[in-house]
């Protein structure tokens, strides 16, 4: 009897403390039950609202970690466009990237956000949040760089082509962040940036 009560008080991932393997727990659960009703999903408003109480519960759990938090934000965002509610995915991916900023997942689901707002709306500040978050997400995760250029280079030739867009701005930002990256992620795109 003692030794089944001494494994209850182990932490479930060796190494780890109780309160750091409690919220492991509660972040492997969740995102299993996810994956499970994604696969049985049948698009039904009820169920979406399903998806997102299921995720919420444990965004607000005391028992998470900063980066557990950042990807349950951004699992909502997520949820909140196929719902079509935009302002509400904003409000998300906002938290997201305010609590693990160093997400490249959460950089890049944000720029395409921000991508297909300006491809509808051809909304200026769109297109400025897309371009940063395409560099953000390319400058921590180098190694995807020939999977995010493309969608930069798309943002440049769909703004040259608007004759209403000023891109002042975006050029600033360009210029002060470009250098700090290897010249290496561009070498694949020189024909496309010089053509």
């Amino acid at each position: 009897m003692q030794k089944a009560n001494d494994s209850l008080r182990q932490p479930a991932i060796q190494g780890a403390s109780r309160e750091e393997s409690s919220g492991m727990f509660l972040y492997e659960k969740v995102k299993l039950q996810l994956e499970s009703y994604k696969l049985n999903i049948q698009y039904k408003a009820k169920t979406w609202d399903e998806l997102i109480r299921l995720v919420e519960a444990p965004f607000q759990s005391e028992d998470c970690k900063d980066w557990q938090r950042a990807e349950f934000a951004r699992i909502l965002a997520d949820l909140q466009i196929k719902l079509n509610n935009f302002e509400k995915a904003q409000e998300y991916f906002e938290k997201s990237i305010a609590h693990n900023n160093q997400d490249a997942r959460t950089w890049t689901a944000y720029a395409r956000f921000h991508q297909n707002i300006y491809e509808v709306r051809k909304n200026e500040l769109s297109l400025t949040t897309a371009v940063k978050s395409f560099v953000t997400a390319t400058a921590l995760a180098l190694h995807k760089s020939k999977i995010l250029i493309p969608n930069l280079l798309n943002l440049f030739k769909q703004s040259a082509l608007d004759p209403n867009t000023r891109i002042e701005s975006i050029i600033h930002y360009l210029k002060e962040n470009l250098p700090k990256m290897p010249v290496w992620i561009w070498l694949f795109w020189l024909p496309q940036i010089i053509g």
